[in-house]
C-alpha cells in the first residue's frame, strides 16, 4: 500500500496520521501542538488558540487530503497549475527562466521575491574552494538562517528550494502551494542521481560545471535538506563527492514538537501550511539519525552539530564541531540571527 502525502509517495513504514475528523485534529493538537501547556481547558487565551488551531489543521489537511495523486503536484499534472503557465511548452519556459535568475542574482528578503528578481548568489564575493556545505534538520529547525549566514560566510550559492517555490505562481495562490510546487522547485534545483536525466537548466549542477580557471575549484555551494532519509541523503554526498567536492555536513537539531508550533506559527503569519503530522510522525526524529549515521559509517570527515533549542537571540548550542574549518562552525553558532528567523522572516 502507499500513501500520497504532501506530493510525496510514504510507504506504510513512513505512516503519517490521517486527520480529516475534528476528533483526530483534537488529538493532534492536544498531545503534539499543545503539549507544551498542562490542560487547555484552564486558559481562556490558549483555549482560543486551540480550538482556532483545531479548525486550522482539520481544514488544511482535509484539502491535502482531497488531492490525488496525479493531481498532487504541477510538475506532472497541470490540474492544479495556474492558467497563464498550464501548457507543458509554457512551464518549460518558466522553469528555464527561474533556473537562469536564480543564478544570476543575489538574495532577496521573501516579500521581494518574484519569478525574474531575487537569486541564491550571497551577498559577499563568490568563492571556489570545493566546498559543499550540506545542512539538514526538521522544517521548522532554523536551517534557512544558518544556510545563509554560512553562504554569506563561505561565498557559496545558497541553494534553497523555498526560493524556487515562490518563484512558481501556485505557491502564493493557494495555502497548499508549498505542496503543490515541492516536486517542481526540486526538479529545477537539484539533479535526480542519474545526471542524463536532468534538464540543462537545473541549478545544482550548473554550480558544479562552475569552475575557477586559476586554481581549477569548484564553486562553494551551501544546501539545505531534512535529511529523513538516510538513504537519499547518502546518495547525495556520493553524488557531491564524485563531483569533485568536500562535504561538510551540518545538522541544525530542534525537538520536533517544537518545530511543529513553530510551523503552525509560520502558517499563521504566512498563510504557508506544510502537513504537520508528515513533519511529526515521517520526518520525526530521522535527521539526527541520519546524522549519526553517516559519521558511524565515516560517510563525511568534516561535520558539526549545533542544537536550536535557545532563546530567541542567544547564542546556538554546539554539540559537536568537526568541521574541517572549526571557525565557521563558532561564528554560525553567535546569537545574532534572531534563533532561526532568516531574513526572509522564516524558521525553516
Amino acid at each position: 500500500m502507499q500513501i500520497w502525502i504532501n506530493g510525496a509517495r510514504m510507504s506504510d513504514k513512513n505512516y503519517a496520521r490521517m486527520i480529516s475528523k475534528r476528533a483526530e485534529a483534537e488529538a493532534f493538537c492536544r498531545n503534539i501542538l499543545f503539549s507544551d501547556v498542562d490542560s487547555v481547558e484552564l486558559d481562556t487565551t490558549r483555549k482560543k488558540e486551540y480550538h482556532e488551531a483545531v479548525k486550522d489543521i482539520l481544514e488544511q489537511e482535509q484539502l491535502l487530503n482531497m488531492l490525488t495523486e496525479e493531481q498532487s503536484n504541477t510538475l506532472n499534472s497541470k490540474d492544479n497549475r495556474v492558467e497563464d503557465w498550464r501548457s507543458d511548452r509554457k512551464r518549460e519556459d518558466l522553469r528555464y527562466s527561474i533556473a537562469k535568475n536564480c543564478l544570476e542574482e543575489k538574495r532577496l528578503p521573501e516579500e521581494q521575491i518574484t519569478v525574474d528578481k531575487g537569486g541564491m548568489l550571497p551577498q559577499t564575493e563568490l568563492q571556489f574552494d570545493s566546498q559543499f556545505y550540506l545542512v539538514i534538520g526538521l522544517p521548522a529547525s532554523g536551517k534557512s538562517s544558518v544556510s545563509e549566514k554560512l553562504a554569506d560566510l563561505t561565498g557559496s550559492v545558497y541553494l534553497d528550494a523555498d526560493i524556487v517555490k515562490r518563484k512558481l505562481p501556485e505557491f502564493s495562490q493557494d495555502t497548499r502551494g508549498a505542496s503543490l510546487v515541492h516536486l517542481e522547485s526540486n526538479y529545477i534545483l537539484r539533479p535526480s542521481i542519474d545526471f542524463d536525466k536532468c534538464p540543462k537548466y537545473n541549478i545544482m549542477l550548473n554550480c558544479f560545471q562552475n569552475k575557477n580557471e586559476q586554481n581549477n575549484k569548484r564553486l562553494n555551494v551551501v544546501y539545505n535538506m531534512i535529511g529523513d532519509n538516510y538513504e537519499w541523503l547518502l546518495s547525495m554526498i556520493e553524488m557531491v563527492r564524485s563531483k569533485q567536492y568536500t562535504v561538510n555536513l551540518l545538522l541544525i537539531e530542534l525537538d520536533r514538537f517544537k518545530c511543529v508550533q513553530r510551523a503552525y506559527r509560520r502558517f499563521k503569519e504566512k498563510g504557508r501550511y506544510l502537513s504537520l503530522p508528515l513533519l511529526f510522525d515521517v520526518y520525526a526524529n530521522n535527521p539526527t539519525v541520519s546524522f549519526f549515521k553517516a559519521i558511524a559509517g565515516k560517510k563525511v570527515e568534516s561535520y558539526a552539530y549545533i542544537d536550536n533549542d535557545v532563546e530567541v537571540g542567544a547564542p546556538k548550542k554546539v554539540i559537536i564541531n568537526r568541521f574541517a574549518d572549526k571557525t565557521i562552525i563558532d561564528y554560525i553558532a553567535k546569537g545574532d540571527d534572531n534563533n532561526g528567523s532568516n531574513s526572509n522572516g522564516n524558521n525553516n
